[in-house]
Protein backbone atom coordinates (compact mmCIF):
# COMPACT_ATOMS: atom_id res chain seq x y z
CA UNK A 1 0.00 0.00 0.00
CA UNK A 2 2.88 2.36 0.83
CA UNK A 3 4.50 1.63 -2.54
CA UNK A 4 1.18 2.27 -4.32
CA UNK A 5 0.77 5.53 -2.44
CA UNK A 6 4.24 6.67 -3.52
CA UNK A 7 3.47 5.81 -7.16
CA UNK A 8 0.20 7.74 -7.02
CA UNK A 9 1.94 10.70 -5.42
CA UNK A 10 4.62 10.66 -8.12
CA UNK A 11 1.89 10.82 -10.74
CA UNK A 12 -0.07 13.47 -8.89
CA UNK A 13 2.76 15.98 -8.27
CA UNK A 14 3.41 16.75 -11.99
CA UNK A 15 -0.34 17.00 -12.58
CA UNK A 16 -0.63 19.52 -9.74
CA UNK A 17 2.31 21.48 -11.12
CA UNK A 18 0.66 21.74 -14.54
CA UNK A 19 -2.68 22.61 -12.95
CA UNK A 20 -1.05 25.45 -11.02
CA UNK A 21 0.71 26.60 -14.18
CA UNK A 22 -2.56 27.20 -16.02
CA UNK A 23 -4.18 30.67 -15.92
CA UNK A 24 -7.74 31.43 -14.86
CA UNK A 25 -10.35 31.20 -17.60
CA UNK A 26 -11.47 34.54 -19.08
CA UNK A 27 -15.02 35.41 -20.05
CA UNK A 28 -16.08 34.19 -23.49
CA UNK A 29 -18.47 36.29 -25.63
CA UNK A 30 -21.37 34.69 -27.46
CA UNK A 31 -21.85 34.83 -31.20
CA UNK A 32 -19.93 33.61 -34.21
CA UNK A 33 -16.30 32.54 -33.61
CA UNK A 34 -13.83 35.36 -34.09
CA UNK A 35 -11.29 34.72 -36.84
CA UNK A 36 -7.66 35.32 -35.88
CA UNK A 37 -4.26 34.56 -37.38
CA UNK A 38 -1.41 33.32 -35.21
CA UNK A 39 2.13 33.38 -36.61
CA UNK A 40 5.05 31.15 -35.62
CA UNK A 41 8.53 32.60 -35.22
CA UNK A 42 9.77 30.71 -38.26
CA UNK A 43 8.60 27.70 -40.18
CA UNK A 44 6.78 24.76 -38.61
CA UNK A 45 8.74 22.64 -36.15
CA UNK A 46 8.23 20.50 -33.06
CA UNK A 47 8.45 23.55 -30.83
CA UNK A 48 5.18 24.72 -32.36
CA UNK A 49 3.29 21.59 -31.30
CA UNK A 50 1.61 23.32 -28.32
CA UNK A 51 -0.20 25.75 -30.65
CA UNK A 52 -1.53 22.92 -32.79
CA UNK A 53 -2.42 21.10 -29.57
CA UNK A 54 -4.50 24.12 -28.54
CA UNK A 55 -6.23 23.88 -31.92
CA UNK A 56 -6.68 20.09 -31.86
CA UNK A 57 -7.89 19.83 -28.27
CA UNK A 58 -10.45 22.59 -28.74
CA UNK A 59 -8.89 25.21 -26.46
CA UNK A 60 -9.18 27.93 -29.10
CA UNK A 61 -12.71 26.80 -29.86
CA UNK A 62 -13.54 26.99 -26.16
CA UNK A 63 -12.56 30.66 -26.35
CA UNK A 64 -14.87 31.08 -29.38
CA UNK A 65 -11.91 31.60 -31.69
CA UNK A 66 -11.43 30.41 -35.27
CA UNK A 67 -7.63 30.27 -35.55
CA UNK A 68 -5.36 30.01 -38.56
CA UNK A 69 -1.71 29.24 -37.78
CA UNK A 70 0.75 30.62 -40.33
CA UNK A 71 4.51 30.29 -40.62
CA UNK A 72 6.81 33.18 -39.92
CA UNK A 73 10.14 33.66 -41.67
CA UNK A 74 11.99 34.59 -38.48
CA UNK A 75 11.03 36.58 -35.41
CA UNK A 76 11.62 39.88 -37.20
CA UNK A 77 9.12 38.82 -39.87
CA UNK A 78 6.58 37.56 -37.32
CA UNK A 79 6.74 40.84 -35.40
CA UNK A 80 6.29 42.84 -38.61
CA UNK A 81 3.27 40.70 -39.51
CA UNK A 82 1.74 41.57 -36.15
CA UNK A 83 2.57 45.27 -36.51
CA UNK A 84 0.99 45.32 -39.97
CA UNK A 85 -2.19 43.64 -38.75
CA UNK A 86 -1.61 40.50 -40.83
CA UNK A 87 -1.43 38.42 -37.64
CA UNK A 88 -3.36 39.02 -34.43
CA UNK A 89 -0.61 37.52 -32.28
CA UNK A 90 2.66 35.69 -32.80
CA UNK A 91 5.31 33.60 -31.11
CA UNK A 92 8.49 35.66 -31.40
CA UNK A 93 11.86 36.38 -29.85
CA UNK A 94 11.94 39.07 -27.16
CA UNK A 95 15.39 40.26 -28.25
CA UNK A 96 14.07 40.88 -31.76
CA UNK A 97 11.13 42.83 -30.36
CA UNK A 98 13.39 45.03 -28.20
CA UNK A 99 15.64 45.67 -31.19
CA UNK A 100 12.77 46.61 -33.48
CA UNK A 101 11.13 48.86 -30.88
CA UNK A 102 14.44 50.63 -30.20
CA UNK A 103 15.59 51.05 -33.80
CA UNK A 104 12.33 51.28 -35.75
CA UNK A 105 9.72 51.98 -33.06
CA UNK A 106 7.69 48.99 -34.26
CA UNK A 107 4.43 49.11 -32.25
CA UNK A 108 4.46 45.59 -30.78
CA UNK A 109 4.73 44.38 -27.18
CA UNK A 110 5.32 41.15 -25.29
CA UNK A 111 2.31 39.69 -23.47
CA UNK A 112 3.83 36.53 -22.00
CA UNK A 113 7.12 34.63 -22.03
CA UNK A 114 7.49 30.98 -23.02
CA UNK A 115 11.28 30.64 -23.15
CA UNK A 116 12.39 31.86 -19.73
CA UNK A 117 16.08 31.33 -20.62
CA UNK A 118 18.22 32.28 -23.64
CA UNK A 119 17.41 29.63 -26.29
CA UNK A 120 19.90 30.62 -29.00
CA UNK A 121 22.83 28.41 -29.95
CA UNK A 122 25.22 27.51 -32.75
CA UNK A 123 25.57 23.85 -33.81
CA UNK A 124 28.64 22.49 -35.56
CA UNK A 125 29.73 19.07 -36.80
CA UNK A 126 32.41 17.46 -34.62
CA UNK A 127 34.75 17.10 -37.61
CA UNK A 128 34.68 20.87 -38.12
CA UNK A 129 37.23 21.15 -35.32
CA UNK A 130 35.10 23.79 -33.61
CA UNK A 131 35.02 23.31 -29.86
CA UNK A 132 34.88 26.80 -28.39
CA UNK A 133 33.65 30.22 -29.42
CA UNK A 134 37.22 31.20 -30.38
CA UNK A 135 37.10 28.54 -33.10
CA UNK A 136 34.26 30.44 -34.84
CA UNK A 137 36.65 33.06 -36.17
CA UNK A 138 37.17 32.56 -39.91
CA UNK A 139 34.17 30.22 -40.19
CA UNK A 140 30.85 30.31 -42.08
CA UNK A 141 27.69 30.42 -39.97
CA UNK A 142 24.16 30.16 -41.32
CA UNK A 143 20.64 31.17 -40.34
CA UNK A 144 17.61 32.92 -41.82
CA UNK A 145 17.95 36.62 -42.61
CA UNK A 146 15.05 37.50 -40.31
CA UNK A 147 16.28 35.46 -37.35
CA UNK A 148 17.34 37.14 -34.11
CA UNK A 149 20.29 34.77 -33.59
CA UNK A 150 22.69 36.53 -36.01
CA UNK A 151 21.54 39.88 -34.60
CA UNK A 152 22.60 38.89 -31.09
CA UNK A 153 25.80 37.17 -32.25
CA UNK A 154 28.02 40.28 -31.91
CA UNK A 155 27.05 40.55 -28.23
CA UNK A 156 27.66 36.85 -27.68
CA UNK A 157 31.02 37.08 -29.47
CA UNK A 158 32.17 40.04 -27.40
CA UNK A 159 31.08 38.30 -24.19
CA UNK A 160 33.17 35.29 -25.24
CA UNK A 161 36.17 37.46 -26.12
CA UNK A 162 36.17 37.01 -29.91
CA UNK A 163 35.80 39.35 -32.88
CA UNK A 164 32.29 38.96 -34.39
CA UNK A 165 33.49 40.39 -37.71
CA UNK A 166 35.81 37.41 -38.21
CA UNK A 167 32.83 35.08 -38.73
CA UNK A 168 30.78 35.16 -41.96
CA UNK A 169 27.01 34.72 -41.99
CA UNK A 170 25.31 32.92 -44.88
CA UNK A 171 21.54 33.46 -44.93
CA UNK A 172 19.19 30.72 -46.11
CA UNK A 173 15.65 29.35 -45.84
CA UNK A 174 15.04 27.72 -42.42
CA UNK A 175 14.18 24.35 -43.94
CA UNK A 176 17.56 24.19 -45.70
CA UNK A 177 19.72 24.77 -42.61
CA UNK A 178 20.17 21.08 -41.63
CA UNK A 179 21.23 20.19 -45.18
CA UNK A 180 23.71 23.06 -45.28
CA UNK A 181 25.32 21.79 -42.09
CA UNK A 182 25.42 18.10 -43.06
CA UNK A 183 26.78 18.86 -46.55
CA UNK A 184 29.46 21.06 -44.90
CA UNK A 185 28.58 24.07 -47.02
CA UNK A 186 28.74 25.99 -43.75
CA UNK A 187 30.63 25.27 -40.54
CA UNK A 188 27.77 25.88 -38.10
CA UNK A 189 24.08 26.68 -38.21
CA UNK A 190 22.18 28.81 -35.76
CA UNK A 191 19.32 27.12 -34.00
CA UNK A 192 17.41 27.41 -30.78
CA UNK A 193 18.27 24.56 -28.42
CA UNK A 194 14.73 23.28 -28.93
CA UNK A 195 15.74 22.37 -32.48
CA UNK A 196 18.69 20.21 -31.48
CA UNK A 197 16.85 16.92 -32.09
CA UNK A 198 16.09 17.87 -35.70
CA UNK A 199 19.69 18.75 -36.43
CA UNK A 200 20.99 15.56 -34.79
CA UNK A 201 18.59 13.47 -36.86
CA UNK A 202 19.74 15.20 -40.04
CA UNK A 203 23.33 14.46 -39.01
CA UNK A 204 22.60 10.75 -38.72
CA UNK A 205 22.06 10.79 -34.99
CA UNK A 206 25.56 12.05 -34.24
CA UNK A 207 26.20 14.37 -31.32
CA UNK A 208 26.86 17.93 -32.40
CA UNK A 209 29.03 20.62 -30.87
CA UNK A 210 26.68 23.11 -29.19
CA UNK A 211 27.77 26.66 -28.43
CA UNK A 212 24.86 28.07 -26.42
CA UNK A 213 24.40 31.79 -25.93
CA UNK A 214 23.29 31.06 -22.37
CA UNK A 215 26.87 29.96 -21.61
CA UNK A 216 28.25 33.44 -22.32
CA UNK A 217 29.07 35.37 -19.13
CA UNK A 218 26.18 37.61 -18.11
CA UNK A 219 23.85 36.42 -20.89
CA UNK A 220 20.71 35.78 -18.80
CA UNK A 221 17.62 37.08 -20.55
CA UNK A 222 14.12 36.16 -21.70
CA UNK A 223 13.64 34.35 -25.00
CA UNK A 224 10.49 33.84 -27.06
CA UNK A 225 6.98 34.69 -25.99
CA UNK A 226 3.61 35.82 -27.31
CA UNK A 227 3.42 39.28 -28.84
CA UNK A 228 0.64 41.57 -30.07
CA UNK A 229 0.41 45.05 -31.55
CA UNK A 230 -0.13 48.19 -29.49
CA UNK A 231 -3.37 48.73 -31.40
CA UNK A 232 -4.80 45.30 -30.53
CA UNK A 233 -3.63 45.60 -26.93
CA UNK A 234 -5.55 48.86 -26.62
CA UNK A 235 -8.63 47.98 -28.67
CA UNK A 236 -9.12 44.26 -27.95
CA UNK A 237 -7.58 43.31 -24.59
CA UNK A 238 -10.26 40.69 -23.88
CA UNK A 239 -9.54 38.98 -27.20
CA UNK A 240 -5.86 38.74 -26.30
CA UNK A 241 -6.72 37.26 -22.91
CA UNK A 242 -8.72 34.54 -24.66
CA UNK A 243 -5.86 33.84 -27.08
CA UNK A 244 -3.36 33.60 -24.25
CA UNK A 245 -5.62 31.31 -22.23
CA UNK A 246 -5.93 28.90 -25.18
CA UNK A 247 -2.20 29.08 -25.96
CA UNK A 248 -1.30 28.39 -22.34
CA UNK A 249 -3.68 25.43 -22.21
CA UNK A 250 -2.01 24.08 -25.35
CA UNK A 251 1.43 24.50 -23.80
CA UNK A 252 0.45 22.83 -20.54
CA UNK A 253 -1.32 19.94 -22.29
CA UNK A 254 1.60 19.31 -24.65
CA UNK A 255 4.06 19.45 -21.75
CA UNK A 256 1.99 16.90 -19.85
CA UNK A 257 1.38 14.71 -22.94
CA UNK A 258 4.44 15.13 -25.22
CA UNK A 259 3.71 11.94 -27.16
CA UNK A 260 0.21 13.11 -28.06
CA UNK A 261 1.40 16.64 -28.77
CA UNK A 262 4.02 15.26 -31.16
CA UNK A 263 1.44 13.15 -32.97
CA UNK A 264 -0.87 16.16 -33.32
CA UNK A 265 1.90 18.19 -34.93
CA UNK A 266 2.85 15.31 -37.21
CA UNK A 267 -0.75 15.04 -38.45
CA UNK A 268 -0.62 18.72 -39.43
CA UNK A 269 2.96 18.63 -40.75
CA UNK A 270 3.91 15.05 -41.70
CA UNK A 271 7.43 16.14 -42.65
CA UNK A 272 8.22 16.47 -38.94
CA UNK A 273 8.93 13.04 -37.39
CA UNK A 274 7.07 12.25 -34.18
CA UNK A 275 10.27 11.55 -32.25
CA UNK A 276 11.75 14.92 -33.25
CA UNK A 277 8.54 16.74 -32.35
CA UNK A 278 8.44 15.04 -28.95
CA UNK A 279 12.06 15.96 -28.23
CA UNK A 280 11.33 19.59 -29.09
CA UNK A 281 8.25 19.67 -26.84
CA UNK A 282 10.36 18.41 -23.95
CA UNK A 283 13.03 21.01 -24.70
CA UNK A 284 10.40 23.77 -24.73
CA UNK A 285 9.06 22.45 -21.42
CA UNK A 286 12.51 22.76 -19.88
CA UNK A 287 12.74 26.36 -21.04
CA UNK A 288 9.20 27.26 -19.97
CA UNK A 289 8.77 25.58 -16.60
CA UNK A 290 10.65 27.13 -13.71
CA UNK A 291 9.73 27.30 -10.01
CA UNK A 292 8.28 30.76 -10.72
CA UNK A 293 6.13 29.72 -13.68
CA UNK A 294 4.92 26.61 -11.87
CA UNK A 295 3.79 28.82 -9.00
CA UNK A 296 2.53 31.84 -10.95
CA UNK A 297 1.57 30.36 -14.32
CA UNK A 298 3.09 29.47 -17.68
CA UNK A 299 3.93 32.69 -19.46
CA UNK A 300 4.39 34.69 -16.25
CA UNK A 301 6.72 37.66 -16.69
CA UNK A 302 8.93 39.31 -14.08
CA UNK A 303 9.30 43.02 -14.97
CA UNK A 304 12.73 43.06 -13.30
CA UNK A 305 13.92 40.38 -15.73
CA UNK A 306 12.39 42.34 -18.60
CA UNK A 307 14.61 45.23 -17.56
CA UNK A 308 17.62 42.92 -17.39
CA UNK A 309 16.75 41.58 -20.86
CA UNK A 310 16.58 45.15 -22.17
CA UNK A 311 19.95 45.96 -20.58
CA UNK A 312 21.67 42.93 -22.12
CA UNK A 313 20.12 43.21 -25.59
CA UNK A 314 20.67 46.97 -25.82
CA UNK A 315 24.39 46.48 -25.15
CA UNK A 316 24.70 43.31 -27.25
CA UNK A 317 23.06 44.82 -30.31
CA UNK A 318 24.34 48.38 -29.83
CA UNK A 319 20.81 49.71 -30.27
CA UNK A 320 20.02 53.32 -31.15
CA UNK A 321 18.31 53.89 -27.82
CA UNK A 322 17.31 52.10 -24.65
CA UNK A 323 13.62 51.29 -24.45
CA UNK A 324 11.62 51.22 -21.23
CA UNK A 325 9.87 48.15 -19.82
CA UNK A 326 6.49 49.73 -20.61
CA UNK A 327 7.44 50.08 -24.28
CA UNK A 328 8.05 46.37 -24.80
CA UNK A 329 5.89 44.59 -22.21
CA UNK A 330 2.15 44.81 -21.59
CA UNK A 331 1.16 43.23 -18.25
CA UNK A 332 -2.22 41.94 -17.12
CA UNK A 333 -3.12 39.55 -19.95
CA UNK A 334 -2.62 36.33 -17.98
CA UNK A 335 -5.07 36.10 -15.11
Amino acid sequence: MRRLALVLLALLVPALAFAQARPAKPAVPAGAPEKITFATDFGFFGRHAPYYTALDKGFFKEMNLDVKIVRGAGSLDAIRQVAAGNATAAFADFAALISMRANENVPVKELSVVYTKPPQALYCLPESGIRTAKDLEGRKLSDTAASAVPKIFPGYARAMGIDPKKATWVFADPASLPALLVSKQVDCVAQFIVGEALLKKAAGGRDLVRLAYADAPGFDYYGNGIVASDETIKAKPELLKRILWAVTQGLAYAFEHPDEGAQILNRNHPQIPVDVAKAEIIAVRELALTPETKAKGIGWVDPARVQKTIDIITTALELKRKVSVDEVYAPGFLQ
